[in-house]
């Protein structure tokens, strides 16, 4: 079955139409006749079938820019939340709930490339990278859990900002 919107075009078109042949045809028969009636008949429905077609046309190519936009903005929030599982990741590994051995150095390497990896990305909105740069700066010094904590906070709060913000 095809999507309503397309249902709808299905159901509209025959009846503008029929109704743009059928004011032809009154118009034609009161200015002229019978003969008159069918020519504003035809007449009136190829107009009627045209502005249709066109404003038909219009609404197709503005969903297809709606939808367009849509996924640049899904993938942009979908690079957002991915950066922010891996800086929270690295996060956790810097400093472990287990304590200061609680993870090996490699898993710790390893994270932090996979967050700068992710921070890199050019298709992330530019306050959503500064934040996420800020933050993986006082990860790397591992000093300050604290301010850590308030460096992914701000992250978080950027991420946030750039999806109310579309």
């Amino acid at each position: 079955m095809p999507p309503l919107s397309v249902r709808n075009y299905m159901v509209t078109t025959p009846i503008l139409i029929f109704s743009s042949g059928a004011i032809g045809a009154l118009v034609g028969y009161t200015v002229g006749g019978i003969r008159a009636m069918a020519m504003a008949a035809v007449a009136f429905a190829a107009v009627g079938t045209g502005a249709w077609l066109r404003f038909v046309r219009r609404s197709i190519s503005a969903a297809e820019q709606a939808a367009a936009e849509a996924e640049e903005h899904g993938y942009e929030e979908g690079l957002a939340d991915a950066l922010f599982g891996l800086v929270t990741s690295y996060q956790h590994s810097v400093f472990p709930l287990s304590g200061p051995g609680g993870v090996l150095p490699e898993e710790r390497i390893a994270r932090r490339a996979f967050a700068y990896r992710m921070a890199a990305a050019e298709q992330l909105p530019e306050p959503v990278r500064r934040a996420a740069a800020d933050a993986l700066a006082v990860l790397d010094l591992g000093e300050d859990e604290d301010a850590a904590a308030e460096a992914v906070k701000q992250l978080a709060l950027a991420i946030h900002a750039h999806r109310k913000g579309l």
